[in-house]
């Protein structure tokens, strides 16, 4: 059970945007980390560690499959991911 469930699936629950916001203080921590980190050992490559560690920090508690790759199709917005834009073919 994720936090978007239990408040009724709307993400303008009190409660779920107060999470959100949480979570985008941490989350842009870690991008800062990860940034330094790189550019301190001169490695100008993301893994997909790295990806799936930047995606858990940003939806923790909030949805479920957190730091996982989807494998459904998803929209933002207008935009269409290449992987849904594959799967919808």
């Amino acid at each position: 059970m994720d936090v978007f469930d239990l408040v009724g699936q709307t993400g303008q629950h009190p409660v779920y945007k107060e999470l959100e916001r949480t979570n985008g203080i941490r989350h842009y921590g870690l991008l800062q980390s990860i940034i330094s980190a790189l550019l301190t050992i001169k490695y100008r490559k993301i893994f997909h560690e790295i990806i799936k560690s930047i995606n858990y920090h940003a939806i923790a508690c909030l949805h479920r499959g957190a730091g996982e790759y989807r494998n459904i199709a998803v929209t933002v917005n207008r935009y269409t991911p290449p992987l849904t834009r594959k799967l919808m073919a």
